[in-house]
């Protein structure tokens, strides 16, 4: 009798242990998950931006008046903005679920996107290169 009242005294203090740890753990846990689906994002999002660099590779080596079309798969809650205003004008910057996760930028060749535009899902762009102020410029638009 002794030895089941000792058991079930340390029952509660067991449990208390295992409360613990759990409570200490699960947040470790839930934050690993979401920085690993985060690193996931970024890759597929990198590989879709050195897809459109190659694209974007091809039009400009071909010359003035070149256009490629090319079809974009973004995951969902991902958005990809390309080109923009000033230094932004050079890059392709990648966001999941608001945050920006990687910024791409046209260093090989060197050379800027006309406009600012913004894809997510799937989505058909066309890219051509033209003139501007005799330098060459690359034309984003969604077909």
């Amino acid at each position: 009798m002794i030895h089941d009242r000792k058991a079930v005294l340390g029952m509660p203090i067991k449990l208390l242990i295992i409360v613990v740890i759990l409570s200490i753990s699960i947040p470790i846990v839930y934050n690993a998950l979401e920085v690993n689906e985060e690193s996931m994002m970024k890759t597929k999002m990198d590989r879709e931006c050195e897809r459109i660099t190659e694209c974007v590779r091809d039009v400009y080596y071909s010359g003035i008046g070149s256009i490629r079309t090319i079809d974009t798969e973004l995951p969902q809650g991902c958005e990809l903005i390309i080109g923009g205003k000033d230094a932004d004008a050079y890059t392709m910057r990648s966001y999941y679920e608001g945050k920006r996760i990687s910024t791409a930028y046209m260093d090989e060749p060197v050379v800027r996107f006309d406009d600012e535009l913004t894809i997510s899902g799937q989505t058909r762009l066309r890219i051509g290169v033209g003139l501007d102020d005799e330098r060459y410029v690359i034309k984003v638009s969604i077909v």
